[in-house]
C-alpha cells in the first residue's frame, strides 16, 4: 500500500511539474505580448511627436471621399510582409496593424495608392485629423468658488438625479466593503493638482499629443479631461480612481491615431473601465480594434453619443457606433432627453449632460453642456456597482443599468427648436427606441428600495373645459406646473388642483428617512380643449365646414354643426393664427389636401375618423 501511495505522489508531482511549465510558458507569452504592445504604443507616440510637432493639423469641415494626407501617415492592416514604399518609420507589434510615416503628403499619397494593390495588405487608410481648435470663450464664467451645493457634491442636482449621491452616503454610513476600481479617461489630459481631484488620480504618464510634456498627462489649457474626471469623482465612492490618458493637442487638430493609442495604452495598463467623451469617423478602423482589444481583456468602454442631433451609427461616430460600447445620451436638469444629443437604436442610457457643474484646471469650476459629461456619469455608475459587487460581469451591470433606468420624455421643441412652449408632443419612438432606456439610476441598479411614486385620479390625456386633479401618497408630495423637475424646493401639495388650460403636472414623493429619498416622478400632461358651438362655424349641406370663426386656441370640433354631420372641411380654414390644437370628430371621413398649409401655430391634431393624410397635409407647418 505504501508503494502505491508513493507512486501516486510521484505521478502527481510529475503532472504538477508539467502543468507549472505549461503555465509558465503561457504567462511568459502574455508578458512578451504585453511588452510588444507597449513598444508599439511608445514607438507610435514617438512618431506622432517627432513628425507632427511642427504641423498645424486642420480638420476638414466638409465631408470628402478624398483622403486627407496632412499627417503623412498611413495605417496598414496586413497578414504578412509587404513593401513600405519608402516609409521613414515602420511601427508594428500590435495585432496585424502597421503604422507607416512618410516625409511629405505626396510620398504618403503615392504609397497609399501603391499599397492598395500590395500582396498581404488587407486595408490601407490615412491617419485622419480630428477636433477643432478651442474657442476663445471656453472658460467664460469660470470661478474659483466651489459651486453652492445642497448635498456637498460638485453638481448636487445631477448626483441626486442619478442616485449616486444617495448611494455614496449609504456606502459610507454602512461601511460597505469595496474593491478598488480604476476608470481610464481618454481625453485632453488632467490637472492632477486640482483640489477636487486630490487622492483620486492614478497617474498614467501618457501623452500621445504633441503638446505639453513628454510622458506627462498634465493639462491646464483644454480643461475637457479635467472636467470629465471631476464628474467621475463626483459620482463615485473613494474606492474609484481615475487615470487620464492625454490624446488631444491644446490648439490644433489631433491625429486620430493619438486617440486610438490612448485607448490601447489604457487596456495595457489594466484599467477596469474606459470612458471616452470623444468621437470621430473611424476611417482606419483602429478604434474598432481598440474597442475589441478592451473587450478581449474584460474592460468595458463607455462613450459619449455626441452633440449633433444625429444618429450615431448612420453618422459613423466612433467609438459610439460600435455595438460593444455603452452609448450615452444627455438629459437635462428637467429630466428630459436633450434634443441636441445624438441618438440611435443602440443607445443604452442617458445621464445629466446639460447645466452640469464641473471642475476645470487651476482650481476653477464652470457649468458645461454635452454628452461629454453624460458619459463619465455612466462610467461612474459602472465603477460604483463593480466596486460593490466585483463578481458582476460588465454585461450583467450593463443589463441591470438598462433595466432600472427611468424612461424620459423627448419633446418636439427640443428637436425642432420651436419657440412655442406649448409644443409638447410626445415622441415615443424616440423616447423608447433612440434615446435608450432612460436616466441611469445607480441606487435602483444596486437593488436599494425605492420610494413609491405618487398617483393621481387622472392620467395624461385630452380633457374638455376644466379638470380637477388629486394626487395620492402617504408621503409629502412636491409638484411643478411649468415643466421643471420637482424637488423639495418646489410647491408642497396640500389640496386638489384645478386646471382650465394646458398643464404639465410633475410630482414626486419625498421620504427623508429613505436611502433614495425621492420617488420616480408622476407626470400628467393635460391638454384642455373647448368644444366648438354652432356659431363658431359655417357648414354647407354636404357636411363640409367652410369657415372657422371661433378664435379658440384648443378646439374640439363637434360631430354635428347646425344639425349637419361633419364629414370634411375646407383647406386652410384653421389657419387663423390662434388655433394651436385641434380634435376632429370620429365621423370625419377625409382631410383635404394642404389642409394646414403654412399654419405655423398648430402643434397638435387628433384626426378623428380620418385615417388617410395626403403628402401636403402639413406643408409649410
Amino acid at each position: 500500500m505504501k508503494k502505491l501511495k508513493a507512486g501516486i505522489c510521484v505521478l502527481t508531482a510529475a503532472v504538477m511539474a508539467m502543468l507549472s511549465v505549461s503555465i509558465g510558458f503561457t504567462a511568459y507569452a502574455d508578458v512578451l505580448e504585453g511588452q510588444a504592445v507597449e513598444r508599439f504604443v511608445d514607438n507610435a507616440c514617438d512618431v506622432i511627436q517627432d513628425y507632427d510637432a511642427d504641423k498645424e493639423l486642420i480638420p476638414s469641415e466638409e465631408e470628402s471621399d478624398e483622403p486627407d494626407f496632412q499627417t503623412c501617415r498611413l495605417i496598414v492592416k496586413a497578414d504578412g510582409s509587404f513593401d513600405t514604399f519608402g516609409a521613414l518609420k515602420h511601427i508594428k507589434g500590435f495585432k496585424n496593424i502597421h503604422i507607416l510615416q512618410y516625409k511629405d503628403e505626396n510620398s504618403a499619397k503615392q504609397a497609399y495608392e501603391a499599397l492598395e494593390n500590395e500582396p498581404n495588405v488587407l486595408s490601407v487608410s490615412v491617419d485622419g485629423v480630428v477636433s477643432p481648435k478651442l474657442s476663445a470663450d471656453r472658460f467664460e464664467g469660470a470661478t474659483e468658488i466651489f459651486p453652492e451645493s445642497s448635498n456637498g457634491h460638485l453638481c448636487d442636482w445631477a448626483t441626486e438625479r442619478t442616485q449616486s449621491a444617495q448611494v455614496i452616503e449609504y456606502i459610507n454610513e454602512n461601511d460597505i466593503p469595496l474593491t478598488d476600481i480604476t476608470v481610464g479617461v481618454i481625453d485632453s489630459g488632467v490637472d492632477y493638482n486640482h483640489e477636487f481631484l486630490q487622492d483620486r488620480i492614478v497617474r498614467s504618464y501618457f501623452n500621445s499629443s504633441t503638446d505639453g510634456t513628454e510622458n506627462d498627462e498634465y493639462d491646464v489649457i483644454d480643461g475637457h479631461g479635467t472636467a470629465v474626471s471631476s464628474v467621475i469623482v463626483d459620482n463615485t465612492p473613494e474606492s474609484v480612481s481615475v487615470s487620464v490618458y492625454r490624446v488631444l493637442n491644446d490648439y490644433t487638430g489631433n491625429s486620430m491615431l493619438a486617440i486610438q493609442l490612448g485607448m490601447i495604452a489604457a487596456v495595457d495598463d489594466d484599467v477596469d473601465i474606459i470612458s471616452v467623451s470623444l468621437g470621430s469617423v473611424d476611417s482606419d478602423k483602429l478604434t474598432e480594434i481598440a474597442v475589441d482589444y478592451a473587450e478581449e481583456n474584460g474592460i468595458i468602454v463607455v462613450c459619449a453619443a455626441g452633440n449633433d442631433a444625429d444618429d450615431v451609427v448612420e453618422s459613423s461616430v466612433a467609438p459610439a457606433e460600435y455595438e460593444e460600447t455603452v452609448k450615452v445620451t444627455a438629459s437635462s436638469k428637467d429630466s428630459r432627453n436633450c434634443g441636441w444629443s445624438n441618438y440611435g437604436l443602440y443607445i443604452d442610457v442617458s445621464a445629466p449632460g446639460e447645466d452640469v457643474n464641473v471642475a476645470i484646471p487651476n482650481n476653477q469650476y464652470i457649468v458645461w453642456d454635452g454628452t461629454s459629461f453624460s458619459c463619465p456619469s455612466v462610467a461612474a455608475a459602472f465603477a460604483t456597482i463593480k466596486s460593490v459587487y466585483y463578481e458582476y460581469s460588465y454585461d450583467e451591470i450593463r443589463n441591470i443599468l438598462n433595466e432600472t433606468a427611468t424612461p424620459l420624455i423627448t419633446y418636439a421643441e427640443d428637436i425642432f427648436d420651436t419657440p412655442l412652449k406649448t409644443f409638447a408632443l410626445r415622441t415615443p419612438d424616440l423616447q423608447y427606441g433612440q434615446y435608450g432606456n432612460g436616466l441611469v439610476q445607480v441606487g435602483a441598479a444596486l437593488g436599494i428600495e425605492s420610494v413609491p411614486s405618487p398617483t393621481a385620479n387622472l392620467e395624461s390625456g385630452n380633457y374638455a373645459d376644466e379638470i380637477t386633479v388629486e394626487l395620492y401618497s402617504d408621503l409629502p408630495i412636491y409638484y411643478t406646473l411649468d415643466g421643471t423637475y420637482p424637488t423639495t424646493q418646489s410647491t408642497l401639495y396640500t389640496e386638489p388642483l384645478t386646471f382650465s388650460e394646458d398643464t404639465d403636472l410633475r410630482a414626486v414623493a419625498y421620504n427623508e428617512d429613505s436611502v433614495l429619498k425621492y420617488s420616480t416622478e408622476f407626470e400628467g400632461e393635460y391638454q384642455i380643449f373647448t368644444t366648438g358651438t354652432d356659431d363658431m362655424f359655417e357648414i354647407d349641406e354636404t357636411g363640409c365646414i367652410t369657415a372657422y370663426l371661433g378664435g379658440v386656441s384648443n378646439l374640439i370640433v363637434p360631430e354635428e354643426i347646425q344639425g349637419i354631420e361633419v364629414v370634411s372641411f375646407t383647406a386652410e380654414i384653421f389657419n387663423d393664427g390662434i388655433l394651436g390644437k385641434l380634435i376632429l370628430p370620429e365621423i370625419l371621413k377625409e382631410i383635404p389636401e394642404y389642409a394646414f398649409y403654412n399654419n405655423d401655430i398648430i402643434t397638435y391634431i387628433n384626426t378623428g375618423g380620418a385615417n388617410i393624410l395626403t403628402q401636403g397635409t402639413f406643408s409649410g407647418c
